[in-house]
């Protein structure tokens, strides 16, 4: 696995208030396709674009369309290698199929989207919506996608499924594009619970003598990464058993009793140590890395950013809040929420100075010099000057819990609003606010939706009903 879904969740991964940091990611793993990833910038030769204004200026009107080819052919090189940019929103998109079901994540290299159904676990081509493969569900057998922690999102979102029947004690790892069976496993222990994380199967459980156990294994070999037994028994009582994945770590509750492992190694995390989690490549070559405790005060959680050999450039408290999707155009910003005063600060990494603050906002697009933020709460839209602040311009949404991801294609910003009490697909040029188009859009009666970019160009809508995929 590599990652993100950042955060696909990428992530375009969710972004968490501090008391939900010390809770699982299981929203993170359903976003595992709303990944924060690699930020590459292809270099587009001046000579081209002025080449082709010279020759507009030139010729005059026959030879515009050229030139709005060549612009286009810029900008869709700028955005090559730009994760979660999104295709050509210049026109309007059509539903082009949706299927109902509880989203649980999309792999983004065979083209596989999954879905919990009421009874079965569903793997769709994300062209045709056709079903893949299934495998049946009930309250003895379920199924899920793999699980986030320490590299963050799975870059190209989940590779494996994990079905597991707790009553005959076995395990199956399923291939995300075909279900076949890659790995089974079993356990003896008198209760478990088993998740797919960075690629390893991990169980965590109780044994016959009362004791925490843990194990990793690698599906594709066999082998066995790391066990694990705690040296006392748990004591007696509580809630049950739970399983928690989070941010560097993987554990085991029984009521106000717990342990947390390391993914990695096994080796127990104790709950105010600090874990590093949630790299994240920067333009420029950089890497920014979060680190805090699963259980930590607030001042625990800290930023820093290496160089490319590795040389620490900087360290700063708060929370990494790197926009999902950025093209390198304003290198050396890293965004961080202060703790203290609950906005993101926008840090200049070679000084080391704070450039501008604003509360109130989770930046998600970084385009061409603009910052593209929604607001935490009532839904609006704000597009500033990324080094500045300045706010370039801002439109309402009008519904607070859908569409909060927008999309953008360099030139355009593809949102979910709100007209006349019915959604729509909007799509409003970046550099004015325009609204350049605007197509109804049923979600199904969902309480919220999000957008996603897929890198064949389609558009991907997920709410808690549902799919939907929109093409042009």
């Amino acid at each position: 696995m590599s990652i993100d879904t950042d955060r696909f969740a990428g992530e375009l991964r969710a972004r968490l208030e501090i008391e939900e940091l010390h809770s699982t990611l299981d929203f993170d793993t359903v976003l595992a396709g709303s990944k924060r990833a690699r930020r590459r910038r292809a270099v587009v030769a001046s000579t081209v674009a002025a080449g082709a204004l010279v020759a507009t200026v030139l010729a005059g009107p026959p030879l515009v369309d050229l030139g709005h080819r060549m612009a286009d052919a810029a900008r869709r090189e700028r955005l090559a290698g730009v994760d979660g940019a999104a295709g050509d929103l210049s026109k309007p998109l059509n539903v082009a199929w949706q299927a109902s079901g509880a989203f649980a994540g999309v792999s983004e290299p065979s083209g596989t989207i999954l879905l919990d159904t009421d009874h079965s676990f569903e793997a769709l081509d994300a062209a045709t919506g056709q079903v893949r493969w299934s495998v049946a569900e009930d309250a003895d057998h379920s199924c899920s996608p793999a699980a986030v922690t320490a590299s963050g999102t799975a870059a190209d979102g989940p590779d494996g499924v994990l079905c597991v029947s707790p009553a005959d004690g076995t395990m199956q790892v399923r291939d995300v594009a075909t279900g076949d069976v890659v790995a089974t496993e079993t356990s003896d222990w008198r209760e478990w619970h088993a998740a797919l994380v960075d690629g390893a199967l991990v169980v965590v459980g109780v044994d016959q003598e009362g004791h925490a156990v843990a194990r990793s294994t690698d599906p594709a070999t066999g082998d066995v990464n790391w066990t694990y037994r705690g040296e006392t028994t748990i004591p007696p009582g509580g809630d049950g058993f739970g399983m928690d994945v989070g941010p560097g770590i993987v554990g085991l509750a029984a009521g106000a009793w717990s342990v947390n492992l390391d993914p990695a190694t096994g080796e127990p995390v104790a709950a105010d140590g600090a874990a590093e989690h949630h790299p994240v490549e920067l333009a420029g070559g950089l890497t920014a890395i979060q680190s805090g405790a699963p259980n930590g005060a607030p001042d625990a959680w800290s930023v820093r950013v290496l160089g490319r050999d590795g040389t620490e450039l900087l360290r700063m408290p708060g929370i990494l809040e790197q926009p999902p999707v950025d093209d390198g155009s304003v290198p050396g910003l890293v965004f961080v929420l202060n703790l203290e005063t609950n906005a993101i600060d926008v840090i200049d990494v070679t000084t080391g100075t704070t450039l501008w603050s604003h509360g109130g906002f989770r930046p998600d697009v970084l385009v061409d010099g603009f910052l593209v933020a929604t607001s935490n709460t009532g839904g609006k839209l704000r597009v500033v000057d990324a080094t500045t602040g300045e706010q370039v311009w801002t439109a309402q949404l009008h519904l607070p819990n859908v569409g909060l991801a927008p999309l953008t294609d360099g030139v355009n910003v593809l949102t979910l609003e709100e007209a006349a009490g019915e959604p729509n697909l909007v799509a409003r040029d970046l550099a004015t606010g325009s609204v350049v188009w605007a197509q109804p859009w049923d979600p199904g009666g969902a309480s919220w939706a999000l957008l996603h970019a897929l890198p064949s160009g389609d558009v991907l809508a997920t709410t808690d009903s549902g799919v939907t995929i929109f093409r042009p």
